[in-house]
């Protein structure tokens, strides 16, 4: 927003120094009834001490007491409107600032607006939905650990695959049988046998031990 500084011209030089001599003048005539004023008083005291009407002396003195105070309302308003008159010409962009403040307002109006609209939907709330842990998704952090490792997972079995291919002299390749590895708790102990001795066997025995004796 541009603003123009508007030159004072040859006239207006003029007025405005016309109006300083008339402030000045007001002010100084102010000056001159408050000296006249207290001569007055001074004045209306010496002559009631020693007259002998006072009453009339009383009269006359609030007739010039009344008189001294329209004159000096009356040089108040002199002295004022010269005043205005200075001010407004030294105050001629008051109504750029004006605008200047009015634009201020707004955009401050706006900007309150949008922090309040800003704050609804930051609102908090107290009840929160509420799953279980076995539903509940894995955080992303997880999910790129598990991509990040699935290659080097597929390499190691190729490598595995390879340690198992046997090369045949007719151009074919045989895996070769691998025995499916067993945890601790899957493998069956061996279980020695007992020698025991039939009981069936050694009655035969007694009965031709026994049958030799006799013959």
């Amino acid at each position: 927003m541009d603003v123009k500084f508007k030159s004072l011209s040859e006239g207006e030089h003029e007025e405005e120094e016309k109006e300083n001599i008339h402030f000045l003048k007001s002010l100084q005539e102010l000056r001159e009834l408050r000296s006249q004023l207290h001569y007055a008083a001074d004045y209306c005291e010496t002559t009631f001490l020693k007259s002998e009407k006072k009453k009339d002396v009383m009269e006359n003195t609030k007739e010039y007491i009344c008189r001294a105070m329209v004159t000096v309302v009356d040089h108040l308003g002199n002295v004022s409107s010269n005043l205005e008159g200075l001010i407004s010409h030294t105050n001629s962009f008051s109504d750029a600032q004006i605008k200047i403040q009015c634009l201020k307002q707004r955009l401050f109006s706006c900007e309150q607006y949008a922090d309040k609209l800003s704050i609804s939907n930051m609102q908090w709330k107290e009840k929160f939905p509420r799953f279980h842990t076995r539903y509940l998704s894995p955080s992303p952090i997880l999910e790129k650990t598990q991509e990040n490792l699935k290659p080097a997972i597929a390499t190691n079995n190729k490598h595995n695959n390879l340690a198992f291919v046997m090369p045949v002299r007719d151009g074919l390749k045989v895996l070769a049988k691998v025995s499916n590895p067993k945890f601790h708790f899957q493998a069956t102990p061996k279980v020695r046998p007992r020698h025991r001795r039939s009981v069936h066997g050694s009655d035969i025995l007694w009965l031709i031990r026994r049958t030799k004796h006799t013959h």
